[in-house]
């Protein structure tokens, strides 16, 4: 959200801006324009933390729309990002001791965090448990604690 902009106006003083601040996603043209701006965010002044989150959600609006531009260039399949787990289910493996421990090796987080959030994480699944024993003890191990669970 940092960096130049060029067809926006200050929200402090209405000049061409030329910056965005990266804490309340708000254009602003110069330093003194940015102090205002963040004493006004600071003190909670409801315009000004309106108007932030009003860019924000426009960021993260336009942050979407790349990601399936992206998506739809890749040719890849839709993927829902839906649980296919019941409830009972995440909270077996939510206190599931091994699963804990699986999860805290920060090399098997960082396989699981770009499963997540790949733009098919179904098909990055299937070639990370051939390609990493690390996820594919994983699953194991879930796969494992919901059949426990269902007999």
């Amino acid at each position: 959200m940092s960096g130049k902009v060029f067809n926006e106006k200050c929200v402090i003083t209405g000049a061409t801006a030329k910056y965005r601040d990266p804490l309340t996603g708000l254009a602003y043209s110069d330093l003194a324009a940015f102090k205002v701006l963040r004493e006004k965010f600071n003190a909670k002044d409801e315009t000004i933390l309106s108007l932030s989150e009003s860019a924000k959600s426009t960021a993260s609006q336009e942050r979407a729309g790349e990601h399936e531009q992206e998506h739809e260039a890749s040719g890849e399949p839709e993927s829902t990002h839906e649980c296919l787990l019941s409830s009972s289910q995440l909270l077996i493996i939510e206190r599931d001791e091994e699963i804990k421990k699986l999860i805290s090796d920060k090399q098997t987080a960082k396989l699981l965090m770009e499963i997540d959030g790949s733009v098919n994480p179904q098909r990055t699944l299937t070639q990370s448990r051939k390609d990493n024993p690390q996820v594919e003890e994983f699953v194991a191990r879930v796969l494992s604690a919901i059949e426990g669970e269902r007999r």
